[in-house]
């Protein structure tokens, strides 16, 4: 059984715009799902309908085998997002919001304080317990709203850019946060334009542009099919022998300096072949990161 699983859904709004074109994913239970593409790809969409804020226009969705139309309710009780947008609660304490927030999920009332105990400790929020929650700073607001999407222990919880905007030690909390979920068995669907947290957190990938997905697999894979490592090489005389190295990949001989773009597995060909020459004095090897495969697979449309 999948956590998620997406078949063919497509999203048509009233005014004509498809927002999404039989987009089909899977997601495994307690896997960390990197939902990537540029502003405008259709990833907010999908992830409002995954949560049954929105309808699909057609296919199919289910939430741990439950029909996210037909049990909709059901399946809002499985669910924890956090939005992007930070929601200001301007009255209430950040314990009266949580216990507010416990109480819409169906915490049980004997069970709500030992509950918002646990995740004021968990989200260090203890000492902020009886502020006024729009009293926070950015970086407590952004706490809270974890603790929210948390409070009746989801079992899918969905991150939408839950680290923009916020500070390199924040950021790294919220890392091992939701790398303590995963251990936990909880899935996560996490978005975001910091591919590095991606590539740091993520078991499986997927890219979705311009309301279809490109591709779906494991970061492994993707380097595998679209990988590309750059070798630079100086060599301590011009060596005319390198001429005979040009097969089907990038080589460029400029004197002494040489470079090979070539598909990455190929290295220890090329490596060898300058090792080679006997001239060999520096080399230096790139290899592609998410990032790069990410703008080459959507034609660097970040818009």
């Amino acid at each position: 059984m999948y956590a998620v699983d997406v078949e063919k859904v497509t999203k048509i709004y009233e005014n004509g715009t498809k927002a999404l074109e039989d987009v089909s994913i899977k997601i495994p239970e307690g896997k960390i799902y990197g939902l990537l593409g540029p502003n405008g790809a259709g990833k907010s969409t999908l992830i409002a309908i995954i949560s049954a804020m929105i309808t699909k226009t057609s296919g199919s969705i289910k939430i741990f085998d439950l029909d996210n139309f037909k049990e909709k309710q059901n399946i809002k009780s499985l669910i924890g997002v956090v939005p992007q947008e930070i929601v200001n609660e301007p009255i209430f304490t950040v314990y009266e919001v949580l216990d507010f927030f416990s109480g819409m999920y169906g915490v049980k009332s004997k069970d709500r304080k030992k509950r918002i105990d646990e995740i004021l400790e968990a989200l260090h929020l203890s000492e902020k317990r009886n502020i006024r929650a729009r009293l926070l700073s950015g970086g407590m607001k952004r706490r809270l709203m974890f603790a929210k999407a948390l409070i009746h222990k989801p079992k899918l919880i969905i991150l939408d850019e839950p680290t923009a905007g916020v500070d390199v030690e924040l950021r790294k909390n919220i890392w091992e946060y939701v790398e303590n979920l995963k251990k936990e068995g909880v899935t996560i669907i996490f978005t975001t334009h910091y591919l590095e947290e991606a590539e740091k957190l993520c078991d499986l990938i997927s890219i979705i542009d311009e309301g279809k997905v490109i591709i779906e697999d494991t970061q492994e894979k993707l380097q595998q099919l679209f990988g590309q490592t750059t070798i630079y090489a100086e060599l301590e005389t011009e060596n005319l022998k390198l001429g005979k190295l040009k097969i089907s990949d990038n080589i460029i001989i400029d004197g002494k300096k040489v470079k090979i773009i070539t598909k990455e597995g190929n290295e220890s060909f090329y490596i060898q072949k300058l090792a080679n020459t006997g001239t060999l004095s520096k080399i230096k090897i790139k290899k592609s990161t998410l990032e790069d495969i990410f703008v080459k697979l959507t034609n660097g449309n970040n818009k």
